[in-house]
């Protein structure tokens, strides 16, 4: 007996019952117990596990299945390799450590489970966890004693080696439970109702009768959200009270309307859990989220594609432009503009992950205006574009500003796009090698996919592919034909539904695509779904260096957007620019007070035009942005707020009114009115020089006979043409219809060639 205590006591590796760390190679770390060890091996208990910096405890067991042994020449080496080292407690549960009796009742019990276990140790000191037949026989020994099964001295010497004989190792666990004689989270009375638990609100305190109850948190809404915060823990500058509060945003219900249309439907706050419970479920997943990330930046990274990506060397995005196979109807006509029919929708996507961070559809061809607005949308949030278009449902948006943008000749090397991107925003701007089609590979299927995705929609033109032979591709290429006959007296699709159906595609690529072959062993370790959302949003979490810096909306459009000139002033607080005249009532305050400071002279002013809206402009008032708003005229003139529409309804009207003027162009003028039946004044000079005629008397009484001679005629010719018309039968006497070439209900094709 003595010396089995004297061994136990003589412990040369580590201390009884401390918790240790080992690190084995292509495994998680191991959390351990040591219990001990003799000449040969070493006895441990395993708590859990270490991964990504996070610990996952066991539950305690009833068996032995935990326990593991190790020789002691391989502990040893691990300890010199510093491979396993000793940690603080961590195996005990709060609630255990918290834990007292609350009467006598409980102390009894707890003294006699104890004295099970203390038989054990008393008797066969550490032999039962190093000899399987010491074990037996230690059990069966206490069981005979103190009248028990064989079972429950198992369980009770299990979790005294498990918790490492903490003083109640062996009390009930609870505080895992709702604690004793408390209803369990979900339980239900007899007549099937839910039982109320947790704390009762505050509104529930002060009126019972309020509809503002306690609400407990769904298992399939908590299974949700432990999904959710999986996604955007990653995300750059995320919060976890701004992830509750998105969380709880994007919680919908669907149902069919009277026309069968599916709908969509925000969830009433009401039926979700408060944001403060919210709050607190969301916590603990967003640490563990970080911790994971943490530890996988601090993994070694091998060479490679993908390793590179991760570290930020190659976070290029890509960006081309495209004509959709797609008419679009505007009023009465079918929007064209340079012979084309159909919008032109820009890409931006990231080449790591396949992912299309930003999108521009445009009803003019590209420009440099239309690429800095796809780079502005790749680089901001999609929150307000998505409620824009009716389509805050979608899921599948990501953004991100890019080190490198790559682009194809034209308007993506313009000066404008130069300037903005190179200079604003510290990119590197990449061109394609002329011929090159594999460069940009990725952005050119890219716009396939979005092809495909709109053929189905009305008026669209985009052909299915010709395959086989003989008859079947025969009958697919006259489909295509009579597809593309009938698609422009078809075309019924606004903007609006074909942004909406043009943002679906997108979530959807971007939620499940294919890019297993892009993911790597970090990206497997951190369970991240190899689809390209969270591909990029994995490695947008991933950068270092300077390729880590973000920018908010603010700083990309002082970056992106054209400022005024360095002459600018608000006369009257109106800023006027390119024909257009922008205001607001803090600016024709502050210019009112200018201008009487200053003797009229004009504020000057600075500020920014906007790419994406022609009739709204910034004004950097000392460093904050204030929006300037378009003057009455100005909306007038320009029509509506969305520029493509707006651009095309000045190029409709421009292309209507010429139209007109080419119908008129033979119209007299007014010399030739002058001229029809008489003479010339060259002709009337030489006449009046052989006829002796005296000059003209230029004084007040010829005016005055003049202007008196004028006013009979034209009275004369008043009552002449009043006394007519009275004559004249009055139910004769209806207006004249004029037949018009066109008529509201008709529908015609305008193209405008610049």
């Amino acid at each position: 007996m003595n010396n089995m205590e004297s061994e136990v006591k003589t412990i040369a590796l580590f201390p009884r019952f401390s918790n240790l760390n080992v690190a084995v190679p292509k495994q998680p770390h191991m959390l351990l117990r040591y219990l001990g060890e003799d000449s040969t091996r070493v006895y441990l208990v395993r708590l859990g596990s270490v991964e990504s910096g996070v610990v996952r405890l066991n539950r305690d067991p009833d068996t032995k299945k935990y326990r593991m042994t190790l020789p002691v020449a391989t502990m040893r080496d691990l300890r010199t390799r510093e491979l396993a080292w000793r940690v603080d407690e961590c195996g005990i549960p709060q609630g255990m450590s918290e834990f007292s009796p609350r009467d006598e009742d409980d102390q009894l019990e707890l003294k006699e489970k104890r004295e099970v276990v203390d038989h054990i140790i008393r008797v066969f000191g550490d032999g039962p966890f190093k000899d399987k037949g010491v074990y037996s026989t230690a059990v069966l020994n206490a069981a005979t004693k103190f009248g028990c099964t064989a079972k429950t001295v198992r369980k009770y010497y299990e979790h005294y080696l498990f918790y490492g004989g903490h003083e109640f190792a062996l009390v009930p666990r609870n505080w895992d439970k709702g604690a004793p004689d408390a209803p369990r989270l979900g339980a239900r009375r007899e007549d099937g109702t839910l039982i109320e638990s947790g704390r009762k609100t505050f509104s529930e305190i002060v009126d019972p009768s309020t509809r503002l109850s306690r609400m407990q948190f769904p298992t399939y809404l908590y299974e949700r959200l432990k999904k959710y915060v999986k996604r955007e823990a990653h995300v750059p500058g995320a919060t976890i009270t701004g992830i509750a509060r998105s969380f709880l945003r994007s919680q919908v219900g669907h149902n069919r309307g009277s026309d069968g249309e599916k709908q969509v439907f925000a969830v009433d706050p009401r039926r979700l859990p408060s944001e403060r419970n919210t709050v607190r479920k969301v916590t603990p997943l967003f640490h563990e989220e970080k911790a994971k990330l943490a530890r996988l930046r601090a993994s070694p990274q091998g060479r490679g594609y993908s390793a590179q990506i991760a570290e930020g060397e190659l976070n290029v995005v890509d960006i081309d432009g495209t004509v959709a196979d797609c008419f679009l109807r505007f009023g009465d006509s079918i929007v064209g503009i340079n012979n084309v029919l159909k919008p032109t929708v820009l890409l931006a996507v990231d080449r790591s992950s396949r992912a299309i961070l930003g999108w521009y559809a445009t009803y003019r061809p590209e420009d440099a205006d239309s690429y800095l607005a796809c780079v502005f949308s790749a680089c901001t949030d999609k929150e307000d574009e998505l409620s824009r278009w009716g389509v805050s449902y979608l899921d599948g948006m990501v953004y991100g500003c890019p080190s490198s943008v790559f682009v194809d000749r034209g308007a993506g090397i313009s000066e404008k796009v130069q300037r903005a991107l190179v200079g604003g925003m510290r990119q590197r701007l990449l061109m394609a090698v002329p011929g090159e089609g594999k460069a940009k590979g990725d952005v050119e299927q890219m716009m396939d996919y979005f092809q495909e995705e709109v053929s189905g929609l009305i008026g669209a033109t985009h052909g299915e592919p010709v395959k086989g032979r003989g008859p079947d591709k025969d009958a697919a290429r006259k489909r295509n034909r009579e597809k593309l006959k009938t698609a422009v007296a078809g075309a019924s699709l606004t903007l609006e539904q074909f942004m909406r159906a043009l943002l679906t595609a997108i979530s959807r690529h971007n939620l499940n695509a294919d890019m297993r072959r892009a993911r790597n062993r970090l990206m497997a370790e951190a369970d991240v779904p190899p689809v390209p959302k969270h591909l990029f949003l994995f490695n947008f979490a991933m950068r270092a260096g300077d390729a880590e810096w973000d920018l908010t909306e603010e700083a990309i459009i002082r970056r992106l957007a054209k400022p005024f000139s360095p002459n600018a002033t608000a006369p009257g607080g109106v800023v006027s620019f390119d024909k257009r005249e922008f205001s607001c009532e803090e600016l024709r305050r502050r210019a009112a007070e200018y201008e009487a400071t200053h003797n009229g002279k004009s504020m000057p002013i600075s500020g920014y035009e906007l790419f994406t809206s022609k009739l709204h402009a910034l004004w950097d008032d000392d460093g904050y942005l204030v929006e300037l708003e378009a003057t009455k005229p100005t909306i007038e003139k320009f029509g509506i707020a969305i520029p493509d529409i707006r651009d095309y309804i000045q190029m409709r009207d421009l292309a209507d009114l010429d139209k007109q003027r080419d119908k008129s162009r033979l119209h007299l003028t007014v010399d030739q009115a002058v001229k029809r039946g008489g003479v010339s004044q060259s002709t009337q000079r030489r006449m009046a020089a052989v006829e002796g005629l005296p000059p003209t008397v230029n004084n007040r009484r010829a005016r005055k006979t003049a202007e008196a001679h004028a006013g009979a005629a034209h009275t004369r010719a008043v009552l002449g043409s009043a006394q007519k018309t009275s004559a004249t039968d009055i139910e004769a006497r209806q207006p004249v219809m004029q037949e018009t070439e066109y008529q509201r209900s008709s529908r015609r094709v305008i193209d405008i060639d610049f």
